[in-house]
């Protein structure tokens, strides 16, 4: 019957089959399926295929057809681990090379060493040796200073490494945090022998410029810590956020705004349509003024993979907003998912920002309806209720996750959403126009710039006031049954949900 109903519709049909091919990727995830295992998934795969092409039941051909889209996952996820061919950087691990390359991230300072990623271009063995073309991306750790910045042209000597045979701590975590990133080798102490060029021009250079010089304007106009909460909460620059109140964020459930991810716009972009309905403004010119902020957003962080998924999730609850139908929002989340994965399927299982954005959305898309059942009487509250509702909405679904991954739960992150969600988007408005008329006559900013350092003082005055609390959060273990078990229920609260709206 169930089969059947698939049949008989091509948009629930596709979307099944989106979802199998979802499932196909977490089950080769769990399961470590590697290169090795290619040939008997071509042989399954073939057999489907065959079964398809004499099946006559539309009953079987239906669940053959979402067999194969689920062994395409399982597939798409194997081809996603490169081939140890000489081609490829990954070959030569264990070997004392020298590659050069490209530098596609700035330098990262991480305790006594400088963190940067390279896109590498040929190999050579010996100083005197003819380079050899090859690909593959890899993460250098250099010496703490001088810093470098993307687009540098370098040649680099290092002892490349599997990730797993050094840090014997946290292997698989951190290898797989690296894989997701396409880096499947490591070089640590290597040492940069020549810069070949001083830059190398990109788009995304242009937009990192940019930034360095916004943040030169913002911390003229702002003292610290002030100056560093607005780069982060304006485009997620946290490199210079103080670590005393990331550790006050982090116990008080707040740090979504200042990072770069789908949870964090998600709450952002509900804000600013709170905020932009208030005074006046139109759904519909409120969509296309947020669209643009989340344009110059991503822009302004550098484009990168993270941060476009962070902003597609962003504009499916925009969308989904606009267009107030929680069926055609839900199947273009799965769809975006399903896109993105397609990509990079070792996003599902080893990357917490997409899990964490996907579920805020998914918790604002289908929770938040049954929130504002049960919030019916009370009123809006000059568009706090909203704001109430979206960020319990999240709260509850990314939850299980957070205490999963982290092993924390804080019991006063709904408190601290509470008094300081409803002014994030007055400090970024604040925060803009400081910047913006800095930018354009310096005095001018410096005006603002006083209403804008009130308002950031408050929130992060908010924030250590909550964290200091004694058991402002708590230190615990969830195992992968329970958080699922508590998924399961928040899929039947649901669909029980879905059941009386029909009625």
């Amino acid at each position: 019957m169930f089969l059947e109903k698939i049949a008989e519709s091509q948009s629930k049909f596709f979307l099944f089959g989106l979802v199998s091919f979802i499932i196909g990727i977490a089950g080769a995830s769990v399961l470590g399926l590697t290169r090795k295992n290619l040939f008997f998934l071509s042989c399954c795969l073939i057999l489907l295929l065959v079964s398809l092409g004499i099946t006559i039941s539309k009953k079987w051909r239906v669940l053959i057809v979402l067999s194969i889209f689920l062994f395409l996952g399982v597939w798409r996820f194997v081809l996603s681990e490169p081939a140890k061919s000489p081609q490829n950087l990954r070959f030569f691990t264990g070997h004392l090379v020298i590659v050069k390359g490209i530098l596609i991230s700035a330098g990262e300072i991480s305790g006594n060493y400088q963190r940067v990623y390279l896109n590498s271009q040929a190999l050579k063995f010996f100083v005197d040796d003819n380079y050899k073309k090859i690909q593959g991306k890899t993460i250098l750790y250099l010496e703490k200073y001088p810093l470098h910045d993307f687009g540098e042209e370098v040649e680099v000597r290092c002892n490349l490494t599997d990730p797993k045979e050094l840090l014997k701590d946290d292997q698989f975590s951190y290898a797989a945090f690296l894989q997701k990133e396409g880096v499947w080798t490591a070089c640590f102490n290597a040492q940069i022998i020549s810069n070949l060029q001083p830059r190398h021009f990109s788009f995304y250079k242009i937009f990192l410029d940019l930034r360095n010089y916004f943040n030169q304007k913002i911390n003229y106009l702002l003292p610290e810590p002030q100056s560093s909460f607005l780069r982060g909460l304006l485009y997620g620059d946290r490199t210079t956020f103080p670590p005393e109140l990331r550790n006050a964020f982090s116990k008080t459930g707040v740090t979504h705004i200042i990072a770069i991810s789908g949870y964090n716009i998600t709450i952002i972009v509900v804000g600013l349509l709170v905020l932009l309905k208030f005074f006046g403004l139109s759904r519909r010119r409120a969509f296309i003024l947020i669209l643009g902020v989340i344009l110059f957003f991503i822009l302004l962080s550098g484009a990168s993979a993270s941060v476009i998924r962070a902003g597609l999730m962003g504009v499916l609850v925009l969308w989904g907003r606009q267009i107030g139908r929680q069926s055609s929002a839900g199947r273009v989340l799965i769809l975006a998912a399903a896109i993105m994965l397609l990509f990079n399927p070792r996003l599902l299982l080893f990357d917490v920002g997409f899990q964490l954005s996907f579920l805020s959305t998914l918790g604002l898309i289908y929770f938040s309806p049954i929130l504002e059942k049960i919030l019916v009487k009370i009123s809006a509250l000059w568009g706090l209720k909203e704001i109430i509702i979206a960020t319990f909405s999240a709260i509850i679904f990314t939850s299980p996750l957070i205490i999963y991954t982290f092993g924390q739960f804080s019991l006063v992150a709904p408190l601290a959403n509470l008094l300081i969600l409803p002014v994030v988007p007055l400090a970024m408005l604040l925060g803009f126009l400081c910047l913006f008329l800095g930018i354009i006559y310096l005095p001018l900013g410096k005006i603002i710039a006083y209403a804008a350092w009130a308002v950031l003082s408050y929130i992060l005055k908010v924030a250590e006031y909550l964290a200091g609390w004694k058991f402002s959060a708590l230190n615990l273990s969830l195992p992968w049954w329970l958080a699922a078990l508590f998924y399961l229920f928040l899929v039947y609260l649901i669909y029980v949900n879905s059941k009386k709206s029909k009625i």
